[in-house]
């Protein structure tokens, strides 16, 4: 999500943004262990364990000056 504004009185010059990431904060793995097997015919402890998740919720905000 991403909201700006440029104000009149800086003759739309001066900029303010912010920006929202993972707006609903919804954690979903994106990578997950693949192997099944530790050694000959035997089960991982670690198969379908995930490795990597989305980061969580941030908000970043910027000003910018057009000269």
């Amino acid at each position: 999500l991403n909201v700006s504004y440029r104000p009149a009185f800086a003759a739309h010059k001066l900029g303010f943004s912010v920006l929202v990431y993972n707006l609903f904060d919804q954690q979903r793995m994106l990578q997950f262990s693949p192997g099944s097997e530790s050694g000959p015919g035997k089960l991982s402890k670690n198969f379908w364990v995930p490795l990597f998740a989305t980061t969580p919720r941030y908000v970043q905000f910027g000003v910018t000056y057009d000269f």
